[in-house]
């Protein structure tokens, strides 16, 4: 806890019968994969393919799943089971409605959201590598017909550049000297260019969701039924403009907070909002 508040102390642990001696980020780190092989058992079944390569297999909706991995093992099974097990977006009513889905990672919630019944899911995800990974879940499950996919991100208007390396899934839209430009469109651009009249928006932009609701008018959020986001520095901002725009908090939790004073936004309060719109468009 104090290393996520960024003081640094020295300290041993000890986990499944070995000693760490933690003294270092990587240590630390090292300790953190160790707690969480023993402490946090993959929920699905699983098979491996290789030394960094595998499957998750599981059954939801009624439908056979399977997501590959290959070297991010972890990281794709908390990501599973965050959206398939712990099911944050099952307070929204997706059946038969379009869902635009921001932040769509490794395909995992367009896929959620058409085995709940949606229509149709429009599925953005910046990160190319991230993006690659979507591609092929969404196509070895059989979603194509459902599933709209673009490499794009939400937030402000305009191009990025976003390195081709990544592998982390929950990493933010920072801009990178390498890599390739990926567009990211407003929320009135998205409404436009694919024609929405009344869907259920979900935003999980790592940061971007500031930008992309201080751009939005009262008009654009008015397209949608309910939204569920997740913010990341704070949930002031967002809550203002959203009831402004007639939207009524159906729930509101907070997940963590930390603090890094070597990063140009230091607090990181992250948390997640359900909301329902109370005062439709006068048209």
């Amino acid at each position: 806890m104090l290393w996520r508040l960024g003081v640094r102390i020295h300290f041993r642990a000890t986990v499944n019968g070995v000693e760490y001696n933690i003294r270092s980020r990587a240590e630390r780190d090292e300790l953190s994969k160790q707690v969480r092989r023993v402490y946090q058992p993959s929920p699905f079944e699983e098979e491996v393919l290789g030394k960094q390569a595998g499957v998750f297999r599981f059954n939801f909706g009624g439908k056979a799943l399977a997501f590959p991995y290959d070297g991010d093992r972890y990281g794709t099974m908390v990501v599973l089971k965050q959206f398939f097990i712990d099911e944050p977006y099952a307070g929204l009513d997706v059946a038969g409605r379009d869902v635009v889905d921001i932040g769509s990672s490794i395909g995992d919630t367009p896929i959620y959201f058409v085995l709940k019944g949606a229509r149709r899911v429009l599925a953005f995800e910046p990160y190319p590598a991230t993006f690659e990974r979507a591609k092929e879940n969404v196509s070895l499950n059989g979603f194509e017909d459902k599933v709209v996919l673009l490499n794009e991100g939400a937030g402000a208007s305009g191009w990025m550049r976003l390195t081709r390396a990544q592998t982390n899934l929950w990493a933010n839209a920072v801009p990178s000297k390498d890599g390739q430009d990926v567009r990211f469109s407003s929320l009135s651009e998205i409404i436009t260019r694919f024609g929405i009249q009344t869907a259920v928006l979900k935003f999980h932009g790592e940061g971007s969701e500031y930008d992309f609701f201080e751009n939005a008018s009262k008009d654009d959020l008015a397209h949608f039924t309910q939204i569920a986001m997740k913010y990341h520095y704070g949930a002031k901002p967002i809550l203002k403009k959203l009831k402004s725009a007639g939207f009524e908090i159906t729930k509101k939790w907070d997940l963590h907070f930390s603090y890094n004073s070597s990063s140009s936004s230091p607090k990181y309060e992250a948390g997640m909002i359900l909301a329902r719109l109370v005062r439709p468009r006068s048209d």
